[in-house]
């Protein structure tokens, strides 16, 4: 799955950024002249303080408002595959919505009654049992509006 998300990071820049990038591994893109490390994650609420040694492209499934907020303020470069790329270089400077259509639905892969919110609260509220289990509370720490948690 990494080498085909990181190929559609890389089709994306070029065929709609006509930015000059590729894949030199499932962890690796060159774009222009730099190189990016790629992290894959399931879901960004923050970003990691730690130094890597080349500049990263997280890659996720979604990034929640607060941490687009931070990745502006702390330079993280990022693509959520709900809908949004932000890389930001010197030469580069792209934070932008992009189509869902450039990526694989994995709400459609999904069986009913569950979305990607549904998911995540599920999973959340097993990481987090003594939390209250209100439906407002959830959308609200997890940067969700009501219509995101709609049922099928």
């Amino acid at each position: 799955m990494a080498a085909e998300e990181t190929g559609e990071l890389v089709d994306l820049l070029v065929n709609t950024f006509s930015i000059d990038a590729r894949m030199l591994s499932p962890q690796t893109v060159a774009v222009n002249d730099r190189t990016f490390g790629i992290q894959r994650r399931s879901r960004v609420n923050s970003w990691p303080t730690q130094n890597f040694e080349t500049e990263q492209i997280v890659i996720a499934d979604r990034v929640s408002q607060t941490a687009r907020q931070q990745a502006r303020t702390d330079g993280w470069n990022y693509l959520d595959l709900s809908g949004h790329l932000r890389i930001w270089t010197t030469k580069i400077k792209i934070d932008t919505d992009i189509p869902k259509a450039h990526f694989l639905d994995i709400e459609e892969s999904l069986p009913a009654p569950f979305n990607r919110v549904g998911l995540e609260i599920a999973v959340t509220m097993l990481e987090n049992p003594s939390r209250p289990a209100s439906r407002a509370h959830w959308l609200e720490s997890l940067d969700e509006t009501p219509d995101m948690c709609r049922p099928y």
